[in-house]
């Protein structure tokens, strides 16, 4: 059993650091964010990465969105999104560390300078989580902003994970 362990965390690890260099590769095109239309793909690594990692399956048929550090740190995520009979599902999963005492991360949907706050992250196995679900179509919030935020105001306020569906 314990064998079992350190073999899945090494894994774990090995596609949390092949992810990392998938988007360092970006960073050293010259690149220090993606403009605003720009959509990264998600890799199966990354995919495999946090469901490995967080032991959350990312179902079928979801619209994916690659998260990547716009600080120049090393935090990656993924974003996904559906609207179906009537409801809107959004989750973001991302490999970020503490956020520090009294500051947390929160997401956020953005349509042309619209922000809309899907609430904040919680800590799970493998790193930081967010489930939000409407009964609005938000599908054409195309823009996924993760923040640190030191304030509950509804506003964001330092960015570090961006992505595009």
């Amino acid at each position: 059993m314990k064998r079992e362990t350190i073999i899945g965390a090494v894994i774990v690890i090995l596609i949390f650091v092949g992810a990392y260099y998938f988007f360092a590769r970006y960073q050293r095109e010259g690149e220090v964010s993606p403009p605003p239309a720009e959509k990264i793909p998600v890799s199966e690594e990354l995919e495999e990465g946090f469901e490995t990692g967080m032991g959350i399956e990312i179902p079928e048929g979801v619209d994916k969105a690659a998260l990547r550090d716009v600080t120049g740190g090393a935090g990656i995520g993924m974003a996904t999104r559906k609207f179906e009979e009537g409801v809107f599902e959004h989750t973001v999963m991302a490999a970020l560390p503490e956020p520090g005492a009294g500051k947390f991360y929160q997401g956020w949907l953005v349509r042309d300078g619209e922000v809309l706050s899907t609430g904040k992250m919680s800590e799970i196995k493998g790193g930081w989580y967010l489930e939000y679900s409407a009964n609005k179509d938000y599908s054409g919030y195309n823009q996924v902003v993760v923040t640190l935020e030191e304030r509950d105001d509804n506003q964001p306020e330092t960015h570090i994970l961006e992505g595009n569906f």
